[in-house]
Formats: C-alpha cells, structure tokens, sequence
C-alpha cells in the first residue's frame, strides 16, 4: 500500500440477536476522476481539472481510493458501505474505471449513488436510462433501492441523490421493514435530525442540505419516508451517509444513530463494528 489509510473512527453498532459480530468500512464522496488514453483531449482535461481540484497533500482522490480497497483487503471486512459521490461526475469513463477498481477489490462494496453520480458536472448527461444501465452493475442491479442480506439483519441502500425519495421507493421500504428483521440503511444525503441541523447550517453557510431540511425541502414522499425510518416499527438501527464533507455522528431517533463520513479523499475510514446486544 503506497500510504498508509488511517481509521478516524471506530464505532459500535448494537442489534439483538446477532449470532455473531461484523465489521464494515464506511465511506464517502471519493471524487474519483479518470480518462482513458481513447478519451477526447476535452474529457481528458476535465479529469485532470477535477482531480487536482480535490487534491488532498499531493495525493489525488482516484489513489486515496485505491488506499481504501487496498486496506479493506488486508483486513477483511465483511463489506465496505460506499455511500455516494464516488465518482466525481459521470461518465463512461469515470464509472468504467470504477468497475475496474471494485471488481480488483477482494472485498464486497455495498454502494449507493451520490448528486455527482447523477449530475450534469462535466457538462451534458446521458440519457437517464443510460445512465441507470450504466450505474446498476455497481449497485446490485438498480441505484434506486437495494437490499443485501447479512441474515441476521439487512443492509439497504436507497438512492436519494435528486434530493427527493419516490413513492415506490416509500413502497419498496415498507415491505422491506414488514420482513421484521433490523435495518442498517445507506444514503448519500443525511436525513434531517435535531443534532445534525446545527452542524449543516454552520458548514453550508445556513443551509441545511439535509434530505428533509428546508434548503431541499419535504414533499409527500420524503415526509412518508422519514417518518418510516424514524418508526419503532421500521428496526433501522443505523443510517450511513456522507454529502457533507465532515464526519460527524449522531441520533436521528431516540437511541438510533446517523453517521456522516468526511470525503474518502482525504483518507477518511470509519470502521463500524455490529455487535449482538
């Protein structure tokens, strides 16, 4: 490993009933940016641009990464929790790369889509359907809603990078919740909680661009959604996210936590142990 990633925080997840502990890696918002030696001198360009623009110490985000999925592999965790923003905008290119990258990874990387996965950053997007086609290999087949299946409990992984949940996405929740079995749940954006709120104002300059906050707004669908998760009824024990660009960790419900990762480009791991209660 060409530098050392250090994990900037350990946390403990507690589920009752859990026949055994794991262990998983969470991250966010890489901003990885490739171009292939085929691609146009202008896309070329734009990956230079962009991975000097997230720089960190002289070490660019696509082997800050690289660092991550290499010390995942030499300590083995049951799965790295990817939440969003990995890429640092689409194209072909960038997520082929990304293919190449995870498939190299020994390690199962649970990954849900980030507002850069889906926005227009290097100009004009392609078709939505493209786009999906495109993303959903990387993301147990659909970006919208997945569920993977630990047996004990189940990671879900929701898309919320238009800033809005779906009413299928509402649907697809509340039959994953009627399974009764606990929820770790992975976003991109964090959702709207009391502790959070103070933190988002003051490092988005007074916007609180939490899923739920005033800057995106409510809707019937996110407000349906929310008030899922935050339900006894609902078992999620844990959300993870990212978005923000800062760590932090706190109750989004009583006794249940959110945590927030600081970008993967800088090297940040945290490591979340899920032990029986």
């Amino acid at each position: 490993m060409t530098e050392p990633v250090t994990i900037k925080e350990k946390v403990t997840v507690v589920i009752p009933g859990l026949t055994r502990s794991y262990t998983f890696l969470h991250i966010s918002d890489a901003h990885i940016t490739h171009a292939y030696d085929t691609d146009s001198d202008a896309e070329k360009a734009m990956a230079e641009k962009q991975a000097n623009a997230w720089n960190q110490a002289d070490i660019f985000p696509v082997d800050a990464f690289a660092n991550v999925l290499e010390y995942a592999d030499e300590t083995k965790p049951d799965a790295i929790l990817m939440a969003g923003d990995i890429v640092d905008y689409y194209t072909e290119s960038n997520v082929k790369y990304l293919g190449e990258m995870l498939a190299s990874c020994k390690t199962e990387c649970l990954y849900v889509p980030g507002n850069h996965e889906y926005g227009a950053y290097a100009g004009t997007l392609p078709s939505v359907a493209d786009m999906r086609a495109t993303l959903s290999p990387l993301m147990r087949g659909t970006p919208d809603f997945w569920v993977r299946d630990f047996e004990d409990f189940l990671i879900v992984g929701v898309c919320d990078a238009t800033y809005r949940f779906t009413p299928e996405q509402v649907e697809k929740l509340r039959a994953v919740i009627a399974q009764g079995k606990p929820i770790l749940m992975m976003l991109h954006l964090p959702i709207r909680s009391e502790v959070l709120t103070p933190y988002c104002e003051k490092s988005w300059r007074g916007c609180d661009v939490t899923i739920g906050g005033a800057f995106h707004g409510t809707g019937d669908a996110n407000e349906e959604f929310l008030s899922l998760i935050k339900s006894e009824e609902s078992r999620v024990a844990a959300i993870f996210a990212g978005h923000l660009h800062y760590d932090h960790a706190g109750e989004f419900a009583p006794g249940r936590m959110q945590y927030v990762s600081a970008p993967a480009f800088t090297r940040f791991v945290r490591e979340v142990n899920v032990i029986p209660g």
